[in-house]
Protein backbone atom coordinates (compact mmCIF):
# COMPACT_ATOMS: atom_id res chain seq x y z
CA UNK A 1 0.00 0.00 0.00
CA UNK A 2 1.58 3.14 -0.98
CA UNK A 3 1.85 6.48 1.40
CA UNK A 4 -1.10 8.26 -0.64
CA UNK A 5 -3.35 5.03 -0.41
CA UNK A 6 -2.69 5.09 3.56
CA UNK A 7 -3.57 8.60 4.20
CA UNK A 8 -6.71 7.93 2.33
CA UNK A 9 -7.74 5.02 4.07
CA UNK A 10 -6.77 7.15 8.04
CA UNK A 11 -9.16 9.77 6.00
CA UNK A 12 -12.05 7.68 5.18
CA UNK A 13 -12.05 6.04 8.68
CA UNK A 14 -12.60 9.72 9.92
CA UNK A 15 -15.02 11.13 7.89
CA UNK A 16 -17.13 7.92 8.58
CA UNK A 17 -16.53 8.05 12.43
CA UNK A 18 -16.89 11.76 12.52
CA UNK A 19 -20.24 11.87 10.63
CA UNK A 20 -22.81 12.13 13.58
CA UNK A 21 -20.38 15.35 14.69
CA UNK A 22 -20.29 17.54 11.24
CA UNK A 23 -16.93 17.34 10.31
CA UNK A 24 -13.96 15.43 10.15
CA UNK A 25 -10.77 16.05 12.26
CA UNK A 26 -7.74 17.56 10.86
CA UNK A 27 -5.10 14.77 10.46
CA UNK A 28 -1.84 15.17 12.32
CA UNK A 29 1.25 12.71 10.74
CA UNK A 30 3.39 12.30 13.73
CA UNK A 31 6.77 12.27 12.84
CA UNK A 32 9.20 12.05 15.39
CA UNK A 33 10.76 9.17 14.07
CA UNK A 34 11.47 10.48 10.56
CA UNK A 35 13.74 12.10 8.37
CA UNK A 36 13.01 15.25 6.33
CA UNK A 37 13.16 12.80 3.25
CA UNK A 38 10.71 10.70 4.74
CA UNK A 39 8.62 13.39 6.00
CA UNK A 40 7.88 15.68 2.57
CA UNK A 41 6.54 12.91 0.50
CA UNK A 42 3.60 13.52 2.61
CA UNK A 43 2.79 16.72 1.53
CA UNK A 44 1.93 14.93 -1.92
CA UNK A 45 -0.06 12.58 -0.25
CA UNK A 46 -2.09 16.01 1.07
CA UNK A 47 -1.08 16.15 4.80
CA UNK A 48 -0.28 19.63 5.89
CA UNK A 49 0.08 19.69 9.49
CA UNK A 50 3.03 17.49 11.43
CA UNK A 51 3.55 16.41 14.94
CA UNK A 52 6.58 16.83 16.71
CA UNK A 53 7.74 15.51 20.08
CA UNK A 54 11.52 17.62 20.92
CA UNK A 55 12.26 21.26 20.51
CA UNK A 56 15.79 19.77 19.03
CA UNK A 57 14.20 17.71 16.58
CA UNK A 58 11.60 20.45 15.63
CA UNK A 59 14.61 22.81 15.01
CA UNK A 60 17.01 20.60 13.13
CA UNK A 61 14.10 19.47 11.08
CA UNK A 62 12.70 23.13 9.92
CA UNK A 63 14.89 24.14 7.23
CA UNK A 64 14.82 20.93 5.23
CA UNK A 65 10.90 21.43 6.01
CA UNK A 66 11.06 24.91 4.03
CA UNK A 67 7.76 26.02 5.46
CA UNK A 68 5.20 23.18 3.87
CA UNK A 69 3.85 22.10 7.12
CA UNK A 70 1.96 23.20 10.02
CA UNK A 71 4.43 21.96 13.08
CA UNK A 72 2.97 20.97 16.39
CA UNK A 73 4.92 20.28 19.65
CA UNK A 74 3.22 17.28 20.91
CA UNK A 75 5.87 16.13 23.52
CA UNK A 76 6.25 17.28 27.02
CA UNK A 77 7.87 21.10 27.00
CA UNK A 78 10.44 23.14 29.72
CA UNK A 79 9.87 26.64 30.29
CA UNK A 80 13.52 27.17 29.47
CA UNK A 81 12.76 25.81 25.86
CA UNK A 82 9.81 27.71 24.84
CA UNK A 83 11.58 31.04 23.46
CA UNK A 84 13.16 28.40 20.53
CA UNK A 85 10.08 27.29 18.90
CA UNK A 86 7.63 29.77 19.94
CA UNK A 87 7.58 31.57 16.38
CA UNK A 88 7.62 28.01 14.52
CA UNK A 89 4.92 26.04 16.09
CA UNK A 90 0.75 26.37 15.41
CA UNK A 91 0.25 24.48 18.45
CA UNK A 92 1.68 23.52 21.86
CA UNK A 93 -0.79 20.09 22.70
CA UNK A 94 1.06 19.73 26.08
CA UNK A 95 0.43 22.66 28.43
CA UNK A 96 0.23 21.63 32.07
CA UNK A 97 1.92 23.85 34.86
CA UNK A 98 1.85 27.42 35.50
CA UNK A 99 5.25 28.94 34.59
CA UNK A 100 5.02 26.75 31.46
CA UNK A 101 1.66 28.78 30.51
CA UNK A 102 3.61 32.37 31.62
CA UNK A 103 6.66 31.80 29.76
CA UNK A 104 4.68 31.00 26.75
CA UNK A 105 2.95 33.94 27.17
CA UNK A 106 5.77 35.72 27.51
CA UNK A 107 7.45 35.06 24.75
CA UNK A 108 3.82 35.22 22.48
CA UNK A 109 4.13 38.66 23.54
CA UNK A 110 7.44 39.58 22.53
CA UNK A 111 6.59 37.42 19.08
CA UNK A 112 3.05 39.54 18.86
CA UNK A 113 1.62 36.40 19.16
CA UNK A 114 -1.27 34.43 20.62
CA UNK A 115 -0.45 30.49 20.93
CA UNK A 116 -3.09 27.91 20.40
CA UNK A 117 -2.12 25.71 23.14
CA UNK A 118 -4.10 22.44 24.59
CA UNK A 119 -3.88 21.71 28.31
CA UNK A 120 -3.42 18.17 29.62
CA UNK A 121 -4.99 16.01 32.12
CA UNK A 122 -3.87 13.20 33.47
CA UNK A 123 -7.10 11.77 34.18
CA UNK A 124 -6.27 8.44 34.55
CA UNK A 125 -3.74 9.96 37.49
CA UNK A 126 -0.74 7.69 35.95
CA UNK A 127 2.63 9.23 37.74
CA UNK A 128 4.78 8.37 34.52
CA UNK A 129 2.40 10.87 32.41
CA UNK A 130 2.72 14.66 32.60
CA UNK A 131 -0.79 16.71 32.49
CA UNK A 132 -2.41 18.26 35.43
CA UNK A 133 -5.24 16.51 38.07
CA UNK A 134 -8.93 16.84 37.73
CA UNK A 135 -9.60 18.92 40.42
CA UNK A 136 -6.67 21.54 39.41
CA UNK A 137 -8.13 22.03 35.70
CA UNK A 138 -10.52 25.24 36.57
CA UNK A 139 -8.11 27.25 38.55
CA UNK A 140 -5.40 26.37 35.94
CA UNK A 141 -8.21 27.65 33.40
CA UNK A 142 -8.64 30.77 34.88
CA UNK A 143 -5.57 31.36 35.13
CA UNK A 144 -4.47 30.48 31.39
CA UNK A 145 -7.72 33.39 30.66
CA UNK A 146 -6.05 36.20 32.06
CA UNK A 147 -2.50 35.53 29.69
CA UNK A 148 -3.27 37.47 26.56
CA UNK A 149 -0.24 35.37 24.91
CA UNK A 150 -2.39 32.11 25.19
CA UNK A 151 -5.67 30.46 23.32
CA UNK A 152 -6.69 27.61 24.97
CA UNK A 153 -7.71 25.80 22.35
CA UNK A 154 -9.07 22.70 24.32
CA UNK A 155 -7.85 20.06 26.37
CA UNK A 156 -5.95 16.94 25.49
CA UNK A 157 -5.41 13.56 27.59
CA UNK A 158 -3.35 10.31 27.43
CA UNK A 159 -5.30 7.18 27.52
CA UNK A 160 -3.78 4.08 29.70
CA UNK A 161 -1.76 1.78 27.40
CA UNK A 162 -3.78 -1.60 26.93
CA UNK A 163 -7.14 -0.52 28.96
CA UNK A 164 -10.05 -2.03 27.88
CA UNK A 165 -12.78 0.21 26.66
CA UNK A 166 -15.00 0.69 29.15
CA UNK A 167 -12.58 1.83 31.07
CA UNK A 168 -11.42 4.42 28.35
CA UNK A 169 -14.81 5.46 28.14
CA UNK A 170 -15.34 6.22 31.66
CA UNK A 171 -12.43 8.71 31.48
CA UNK A 172 -13.43 10.13 28.26
CA UNK A 173 -17.09 10.89 30.04
CA UNK A 174 -15.15 12.79 32.91
CA UNK A 175 -13.45 14.62 30.29
CA UNK A 176 -16.43 15.26 28.63
CA UNK A 177 -18.01 16.74 31.82
CA UNK A 178 -15.70 19.87 32.07
CA UNK A 179 -17.49 22.07 29.26
CA UNK A 180 -20.59 21.37 30.93
CA UNK A 181 -19.31 22.35 34.13
CA UNK A 182 -17.38 25.40 32.36
CA UNK A 183 -20.33 27.06 31.14
CA UNK A 184 -18.27 29.00 28.79
CA UNK A 185 -15.87 30.39 31.35
CA UNK A 186 -12.64 30.58 32.02
CA UNK A 187 -11.51 31.09 28.10
CA UNK A 188 -12.15 27.76 27.50
CA UNK A 189 -14.23 26.89 23.79
CA UNK A 190 -15.42 23.46 25.17
CA UNK A 191 -12.74 21.02 22.87
CA UNK A 192 -11.51 18.23 23.69
CA UNK A 193 -8.82 16.03 22.55
CA UNK A 194 -7.64 12.42 23.43
CA UNK A 195 -3.92 10.68 22.68
CA UNK A 196 -4.05 6.80 22.64
CA UNK A 197 -0.86 5.47 22.14
CA UNK A 198 1.10 2.85 20.78
CA UNK A 199 -1.56 0.93 19.05
CA UNK A 200 -0.27 -2.16 16.51
CA UNK A 201 -0.29 -2.13 13.29
CA UNK A 202 -3.21 -3.11 11.52
CA UNK A 203 -5.22 -2.79 14.59
CA UNK A 204 -8.05 -0.36 15.13
CA UNK A 205 -7.81 1.95 17.74
CA UNK A 206 -8.84 0.27 20.87
CA UNK A 207 -10.99 3.16 22.57
CA UNK A 208 -11.20 5.26 19.05
CA UNK A 209 -14.91 4.12 18.13
CA UNK A 210 -16.10 5.40 22.17
CA UNK A 211 -14.52 8.31 22.01
CA UNK A 212 -16.05 9.68 18.79
CA UNK A 213 -19.54 8.48 20.54
CA UNK A 214 -18.99 10.21 23.58
CA UNK A 215 -18.57 13.42 20.93
CA UNK A 216 -14.79 13.92 21.16
CA UNK A 217 -14.17 16.79 18.60
CA UNK A 218 -10.77 15.31 18.72
CA UNK A 219 -8.61 11.77 18.54
CA UNK A 220 -5.15 11.62 18.55
CA UNK A 221 -4.34 7.68 18.33
CA UNK A 222 -1.15 6.52 17.69
CA UNK A 223 -1.02 4.38 14.30
CA UNK A 224 2.17 2.03 13.53
CA UNK A 225 1.93 1.62 9.79
CA UNK A 226 4.90 1.11 8.12
CA UNK A 227 7.47 4.19 9.08
CA UNK A 228 4.61 6.36 9.78
CA UNK A 229 2.70 6.78 13.09
CA UNK A 230 -0.67 8.97 13.01
CA UNK A 231 -2.04 11.41 14.93
CA UNK A 232 -5.68 12.64 14.96
CA UNK A 233 -6.67 16.26 15.88
CA UNK A 234 -9.36 18.78 14.94
CA UNK A 235 -7.93 21.89 16.52
CA UNK A 236 -7.89 24.56 13.65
Amino acid sequence: MTLEERVARVRETLARESAPWGRPPRLIAVTKYSTVEQILPLENAGVTDIGENRVQAIRDKLPGLGGRFSVHLIGQLQSNKVKYIIRDVSMIHSLDHESLAREIDRQAQKANLRMPVLIQVNIAREPQKGGIAEEELFPFLRLCAGLPGLHVRGLMTMMPLGAEREIIEGYLSRMRAVPAGSGGRNGYDGAVHGHEPGLRSGRPPRGHHGARGLGSVSIKHGRINAKWQWAISSAA
